[in-house]
């Protein structure tokens, strides 16, 4: 009490001055119309704004949820649109493309699952690159599991625990996929260097692949769905005496600017496994 008093007594002259301020404003505001319009004017901008920027933080604060819930949102999209088949009808000089699922009598069976995830860390500058994500097998996270973003492929899921999972990238020695270029069927590879390009083989001559021309994954493989994006042709070369091209091909994804990736869970990917070695085994 005796500290509060002092403090009274040495700032008293102040705290007058403040008091009467704030009376004068007060009856100035109060007892003159224009005055008080123009305080109601400029308190609501005041107010106004404000709100607005309390409204802002609240949704800042909420957009990791809101992030979230977009993100499984596009990946129902995305695994919608993989597992809706559609089928050719001929009728005279023209092709009718029909759902598959239209079909009576036709049991439906979805391919593929997608989980959305969140890129922890990656590497580019190593011969053997990996990509850590945040899902594990607790959100259904399988060993072999494809990894896509929305522009082209990210990696292939090898190791696997609760709540993270680790994936082989593209930039790795011993990542090989299967890619269609023209139609034609050739392995993709990368063979070090520059990050954003890995080489295409085993693509003969007599395709004649032109610079900018699409090369997609071929779905013959039990992870990447098929006809996904996986970059454009950037360089070509025919070897003198060879059959067949070397072929650059510039990646869509950047695999040093991943952030949001989907993982593709093939569903019968294991049943097809067993019923390939049953051939192997004959």
């Amino acid at each position: 009490m005796r500290a509060l008093l002092q403090l009274l007594f040495q700032n008293g002259g102040f705290i007058t001055f403040v008091l009467v301020e704030a009376v004068c404003f007060y009856m100035i505001v109060n007892f003159n119309t224009k005055q008080g319009l123009v305080w109601d004017n400029t308190y609501g901008i005041i107010a106004g704004n404000l709100l607005d920027q309390r409204r802002k933080a609240a949704r800042y604060s909420q957009l990791p949820e809101v992030v979230d819930s977009l993100s499984w949102e596009n990946a129902a999209l995305r695994a919608e649109l993989l597992n809706r088949k559609t089928y050719q009808v001929n009728l005279f000089d023209t092709v009718y493309s029909k759902p598959l699922d239209s079909l009576p009598n036709l049991s439906k069976k979805p391919l593929f699952s997608i989980i959305p995830a969140t890129v922890v860390s990656t590497t580019v500058d190593k011969a053997n690159n990996w990509v850590a994500l945040n899902r594990g097998s607790e959100d259904g996270i399988v060993r072999n599991s494809a990894v896509i973003s929305s522009n082209g492929i990210v990696g292939i899921v090898r190791h696997v625990d609760k709540h993270y999972c680790l994936a082989m990238s593209v930039l790795h020695k011993q990542t090989k996929i299967s890619a269609l270029l023209d139609g034609q069927l050739g392995s993709l590879v990368w063979n070090g260097g520059d990050y954003t390009i890995m080489q295409l083989n085993d693509i003969p001559k007599d395709i004649e692949p032109q610079i900018g021309d699409t090369v997609l994954t071929s779905g013959f493989s039990s992870m990447f769905p098929s006809r996904f994006m996986i970059g454009v042709v950037a360089e070509k070369t025919l070897p003198q005496g060879s059959n067949f091209y070397n072929i650059k091909v510039k990646l869509s994804q950047n695999p040093g600017q991943v952030d949001v990736v989907y993982i593709v869970n093939k569903l019968f990917a294991s049943t097809l496994d067993s019923l390939q070695l049953k051939v192997i085994n004959e």
